[in-house]
């Protein structure tokens, strides 16, 4: 799978996703030098990945009045994005179809109706942020 991820088409695909996702954000973000420098970047990166020695960055944490945002350098939200492209195709098929995060499958509001149209009699549910439970957990 790792040629794949690596591969020209998905690199730049997910490389387009990247630079639309963050078109507007400040001119200080890392999106821009990746953007820049692509044509030289992108074959470190393709060399990385296929050596297997590629190594995610922390996360960098913004605080915006009492909000936190968790985000990923740009160069790691696009290598995530070409294996989330790749994994989604591979694994998909052997997904449940109760599987409603799955683009195409009706999300959060396709779960809801699941389970109402499972339920019988009194109902009770829960939407659950497993990553502010880790964050409360974790100190």
């Amino acid at each position: 799978m790792i040629r794949e991820i690596a591969s020209d088409v998905i690199m730049d695909e997910a490389f387009g996703w990247l630079c639309q996702r963050r078109k507007d954000y400040s001119p200080n973000n890392d999106v821009w030098d990746l953007r820049r420098n692509w044509d030289r970047i992108k074959p470190e990166l393709q060399k990385i990945l296929l050596a297997g020695d590629y190594t995610f960055q922390p996360l960098a944490e913004l605080r915006l009045n009492d909000e936190i945002i968790e985000m990923w350098s740009a160069r790691d939200a696009r290598v995530l994005k070409a294996m989330a492209m790749i994994l989604s195709k591979h694994l998909e098929p052997l997904l449940s179809g109760r599987c409603y995060q799955v683009a195409g499958r009706g999300g959060a509001k396709a779960a809801v109706r699941a389970a109402l149209e499972a339920s019988i009699g009194d109902v009770h549910l829960m939407k659950s942020d497993i990553k502010q439970e880790f964050r409360t957990s974790m100190g």
